[in-house]
């Protein structure tokens, strides 16, 4: 993607920046259930 100025630049970073927080909250999310499904085959 060519940016035209340096704001541009900055803005298309924190849209990046973004999405890649709730891609890592998402994947959190996941994991903590995933942690779940593990300690009931544990118990199990």
């Amino acid at each position: 993607m060519h940016c035209n100025n340096l704001d541009e630049v900055r803005a298309n970073i924190d849209r990046i920046d973004s999405a890649i927080t709730a891609l890592i909250a998402e994947r959190g999310e996941y994991v903590a259930q995933a942690a779940t499904f593990k300690k009931k085959t544990r118990k199990a």
